[in-house]
C-alpha cells in the first residue's frame, strides 16, 4: 500500500571512511542513488521508523516530503560524529585519541598486525561459511579495526554525512542507542555533542532534531533491578535539555525476544507529531508525561509532570491499535525507596494531575522509579493523548566524568582480541 506520489525516498550507500570526510557519495551498483518515488518496492527497501514518520507527515500536512535515509543498523554514536567536533571538545576528544591508538596498533606493531590478519581470517572463513548456507554476509571488518559495525570514530560521518552538508533539510531523526550498552552514563554528554556537531555543519540555527528513546527489551524483571537499558533512557530524556529538541517514547511497543521490535508504525507516527511540534510550529501535545518534580507527603511521594495534555490516565496498547484508557487496570512499574535506596514495589494511584506513590514496606520514603529496567513489561502511565511516560527515577545522583570508558581502554593497553 506504500504508493505516495507526493513522496521521495533517497538511501545513502554505506560507505566507512576511517581517514578523512569526503563531499561526494560514491555511487556503486547495484546502488540506484537517486531520489526515488514511493512505491513498494522502495519503501520496502527503505528504513521503515523514516517510511511511517514521512507518512504520517504527509498525511498531516498535505505537502510533498523528502526523505533521506542515512543509517547503518548496529553502528554506535561515534562513528558518526566529526574528528574536529572530538578534539575540540574536553571531554571526549580521548574517543579519537583511542582509535588513532588502536590504528597505530593495528599498523605499526608487530602484535596487532597479528591479531587483526587473525581476525580477518575469521572473518573470511564464516563470510564463506553463510554463502554456502545462502545467509546475508557479514558486514566486512574495517581499516583498522573490526570492532564495531562502522568501525572507526568519524568514519560513518566522514563517508555518509559529510557529503549531505549542507543540503537544505527541515530536520533530523535520530534512532539509536543500543550499542551503547558499555557507556550508558556518557551517552548523555556524547549525544549532545554529535547534535551540536551536524547543527553547526549545516548552518540552519537550532535545526529540530528529534530522537527516538529505547524500547522495552529482554526478560522483564520480577523485582525491582539496577535498570540495564534505563540508564541509557535516562541518557536520552536528559539530552532534551538541548534546545529544538524533542523524543518519541516506545516504551510500551518493544519486544522481549528482538533487539529491534517490528511495530514502526507506532515510532513513525510519534517522531511525526514531535516534528509538528517542532519543526512545523502546531500547539499540540506531542510528548507523553515527562517526570517534573517531587513532594515526600508522610508515609508517600507526589509526583508532578510535564506535557500531561488532557490528564494522565491509565492506558492499554494492543498492537496497532491507539491506546485506549483501561479503567480497571493498576498503575505498575512504579518502585519507591528509602534512603537506603533499597527499592521495592509500589502503590500508585492518578490524583489529577499528579501521582501518589507509596508502600507499607517504606514508611518514611525518599525516592520513586518508574519503569527502570531492561523490560518494564505492562508499565502503563500516558496521557489522555495517549503517548507514554518515559521512564525516570528520581534520586538520580551525579553524573559520572565523560570519556571514561575510552580512557580506561587506553590505560588497559591495546589488543583487539579484547576489544572483540
Amino acid at each position: 500500500e506504500a504508493s505516495h506520489p507526493d513522496i521521495r525516498l533517497f538511501t545513502v550507500p554505506h560507505a566507512v571512511t576511517p581517514k578523512g570526510a569526503v563531499d561526494r557519495i560514491k555511487v556503486t551498483a547495484p546502488t540506484r542513488c537517486l531520489w526515488e518515488v514511493c512505491s513498494p518496492k522502495p519503501a520496502g527497501e527503505f528504513s521503515a521508523v523514516g517510511y511511517f514518520f514521512g507518512r504520517q507527515l504527509q498525511q498531516d500536512l498535505h505537502v510533498p516530503i523528502g526523505l533521506i535515509s542515512n543509517s547503518v543498523g548496529g553502528s554506535p554514536i561515534e562513528t558518526w560524529i566529526s574528528r574536529e567536533a572530538f578534539l575540540a571538545d574536553p571531554d571526549f576528544k580521548v574517543v579519537t585519541q583511542y582509535f588513532d591508538g588502536l590504528a597505530n596498533y593495528v599498523e605499526n606493531t608487530p602484535k596487532g598486525k597479528k591479531e587483526f590478519e587473525a581476525l580477518s581470517a575469521q572473518y573470511d572463513a564464516k563470510q564463506a561459511e553463510l554463502r554456502a548456507q545462502g545467509k546475508p554476509a557479514l558486514w566486512p571488518p574495517k581499516y583498522p579495526s573490526p570492532l564495531y559495525s562502522g568501525g572507526y570514530a568519524s568514519s560513518l560521518f566522514n563517508g555518509m554525512t559529510n557529503p549531505l552538508i549542507p543540503y537544505a533539510i527541515r530536520g533530523i531523526i535520530w534512532y539509536q542507542g543500543e550499542a551503547q550498552w558499555r557507556w550508558m552514563h556518557e551517552y548523555r554528554g556524547i549525544f549532545p555533542l554529535l547534535i551540536q556537531d551536524w547543527r553547526a555543519r549545516w548552518g540552519q540555527g537550532d535545526l529540530p532534531f528529534l530522537f527516538v528513546q529505547l524500547p522495552n527489551w529482554a526478560k522483564p524483571n520480577p523485582e525491582p533491578d539496577a535498570g540495564g537499558w534505563a540508564l541509557l533512557r535516562e541518557s536520552q530524556l536528559l539530552t532534551l535539555k538541548v534546545p529544538n529538541t524533542a523524543m518519541a517514547v516506545t516504551i510500551d511497543i518493544g519486544e522481549a525476544d528482538s533487539i529491534h521490535p517490528l511495530n514502526k508504525q507506532d515510532v513513525g507516527q510519534r517522531l511525526a507529531l514531535a516534528a509538528r511540534r517542532t519543526a512545523y510550529g502546531e500547539n499540540i501535545i506531542a510528548s507523553g508525561p515527562i517526570y517534573r518534580a517531587m513532594k515526600i507527603e508522610g508515609p508517600a511521594i507526589r509526583l508532578t509532570f510535564d506535557h500531561t495534555g488532557a490528564g494522565l490516565m491509565i492506558g492499554k496498547k494492543t498492537g496497532l491499535d491507539p491506546i485506549v484508557e483501561d479503567k480497571s487496570a493498576k498503575l505498575r512499574r512504579f518502585e519507591i525507596a528509602g534512603e537506603n535506596l533499597t527499592f521495592v514495589w509500589a502503590d500508585a494511584s492518578i490524583d489529577k494531575d499528579t501521582i501518589i506513590v507509596s508502600s507499607p514496606a517504606i514508611p518514611t520514603p525518599a525516592a520513586v522509579r518508574y519503569a527502570w529496567s531492561n523490560n518494564p513489561e505492562g508499565c502503563n502511565l500516558y496521557n489522555r493523548e495517549g503517548l507514554p511516560a518515559s521512564p525516570f527515577r528520581t534520586d538520580r545522583g551525579k553524573a559520572p566524568a565523560m570519556g571514561a570508558y575510552y580512557k580506561a581502554r587506553i590505560e588497559k593497553g591495546f589488543t583487539l582480541q579484547a576489544e572483540k
